[in-house]
């Protein structure tokens, strides 16, 4: 068992900033599974583009970003490891840029699930297999903000010798009409 907690602030040219906080608590339920609850916190300053450009809006409010993450992993054996992580998480006063201009859209929910599966094949040759889910609601405009649930998918094989690595991989980014709003 063990207890984390990050902080992270990072900097951009155009003083557009980032702070975000994560506590994460990892309880190993035996030798083959894990649980990992955790919550992060994120507030976004909009950029001075956002505020002050002909676009712009000098009353822009900062984003809030709280989210809660639930992982269980399994290990199957050295050569097998599968991992879940349904989320939920809120946007407080997102900027989105609507009308030819930059406004905060007020709470935009959002939940899903990333799935893992890695399996090695020899010590040497695998393959790793990622799925995500999204859903998107702003409960400002009592709308969808994607058409249908979102999907996205990757594939990718791998093998490693010594120091060379060397992968192929496969992406689906899910369908184009997905961002679509209903």
């Amino acid at each position: 068992d063990n207890l984390g907690f990050s902080v992270k602030t990072d900097f951009w040219n155009d003083n557009n900033a980032i702070g975000a906080y994560r506590l994460a608590y990892k309880k190993t339920l035996d030798a083959t599974h894990a649980l990992t609850p955790s919550y992060s916190f994120s507030r976004k300053i909009p950029s001075l583009y956002q505020r002050f450009s002909e676009y712009g809006n000098p009353a822009l409010e900062m984003e809030k970003h709280p989210q809660l993450e639930l992982l269980y992993e399994k290990k199957g054996s050295d050569f097998w490891v599968f991992s879940v992580a349904p989320f939920y998480s809120v946007f407080e006063e997102m900027v989105d840029f609507v009308n030819n201009l930059y406004e905060n859209s007020g709470k935009i929910y959002n939940y899903g699930a990333e799935m893992k599966n890695e399996i090695k094949i020899t010590h040497t040759f695998g393959t790793k297999l990622n799925v995500n889910y999204l859903r998107a609601y702003n409960a400002t405009t009592s709308s969808n903000l994607l058409f249908r649930p979102y999907w996205q998918g990757s594939n990718i094989w791998f093998f490693m010798r010594d120091r060379f690595v060397t992968e192929l991989q496969f992406q689906y980014l899910g369908s184009r009409d997905a961002t679509n709003s209903m």
